[in-house]
C-alpha cells in the first residue's frame, strides 16, 4: 500500500508549500475508500463519473500518481511501494522545490532591478 509513503514524504515537506491531492476516480468505491483515508494528511477529491479518469492523461489504473510542477506540469509518475522508492520521489520533490526557488529568487532580483530604475 502507498499510502504511508506518501504520508511520510507529506510530513517531510510540509512546510514546503507542498501538497498531496488523492483523487478517487472510481465513484462506486466512495464508501471504502473515504474511510480507508481517514488518518492521512492527504486532499482527498472525489469525481462525479469514471470518465473524468479517462479523459486526464487516459487514466486506467488506480492508483495513479502524478508529480506536478506548480504550474499543473507532469514532472513524473510515482510509485512508492517500499523505502527506496520513497527516496527517489522525495529526490525529485527537491528538484523540483529547488527549480521553484531559483525561479523565485530570480524574479524577486528582476522586481528589484525594475524598483530601482
Amino acid at each position: 500500500m502507498e499510502f504511508p509513503y506518501f504520508q511520510s514524504i507529506l510530513s517531510k515537506y510540509e512546510t514546503s508549500r507542498f501538497a498531496i491531492l488523492s483523487i478517487n476516480t472510481e465513484p462506486d468505491q466512495d464508501s471504502r475508500v473515504l474511510p480507508m483515508m481517514r488518518g492521512y494528511g492527504f486532499t482527498l477529491l472525489k469525481v462525479p463519473n469514471r470518465s473524468w479518469a479517462k479523459d486526464y492523461d487516459d487514466v486506467r489504473v488506480a492508483p495513479t500518481n502524478y508529480l506536478l510542477s506548480a504550474d499543473g506540469e507532469i514532472i513524473f509518475q510515482p510509485r512508492a511501494h517500499n523505502k527506496r522508492t520513497q527516496q527517489i520521489i522525495e529526490q525529485e520533490i527537491d528538484l523540483l522545490l529547488a527549480r521553484a526557488s531559483q525561479v523565485m529568487t530570480t524574479f524577486r532580483s528582476r522586481a528589484r532591478v525594475g524598483n530601482n530604475e
